[in-house]
Formats: C-alpha cells, structure tokens, sequence
C-alpha cells in the first residue's frame, strides 16, 4: 500500500471521528464548515506533498504553522474559560 493512499484514509478516519464529536456534542451544522476546510486542507497537503519535491518544505512549513496556530489557540481558548476572545 502506497503511504499517500494510506494517508488519504488516516484523513478520512479522523474527518469521521471529528463527525462523530460534533454531533455528540450536538454542535454538527456548527462545525460543518471547520471539518470540510481541514479536510480539504489535509488532502490537498498530502497531494502536494507526494506530488512535487520542490513543494515539499512549504507543505512541511505550512501544516506546522497550521499545528503551532491550533496549540495556540486551544491555549488561548483553555484560559479563557471556553470563550474565544
């Protein structure tokens, strides 16, 4: 099995798990918009990532950024008692 494909269903696995967290929560239409953008965000690093050596260091560059913004963030979120700003 090729690593992109299995990446593309580790995506697709935890798309479905973040599904499965929003409606238990009863927020699922709330975060509709949140779950399509991240995975089309990650599919589309995955693709540019397998698909052109010289796009690699801004794919790595980009999901590190992408993952540094959501610690942040949840941080920010965290001692804010749950409110955003």
């Amino acid at each position: 099995m090729k690593r992109s494909f299995m990446l593309y269903w580790v995506g697709v696995v935890l798309f479905l798990l973040n599904v499965v967290a929003f409606a238990v929560q009863g927020a699922l239409f709330d975060g509709g918009l949140l779950l399509i953008f991240a995975l089309i965000a990650y599919i589309t690093m995955i693709y540019l990532y397998y698909a052109s050596a010289q796009l690699r260091i801004a794919v790595i560059l980009l999901s590190s950024t992408i993952g540094v913004g959501a610690i942040l963030f949840s941080v920010i979120v965290y001692l804010n008692d749950g409110q955003w700003l």
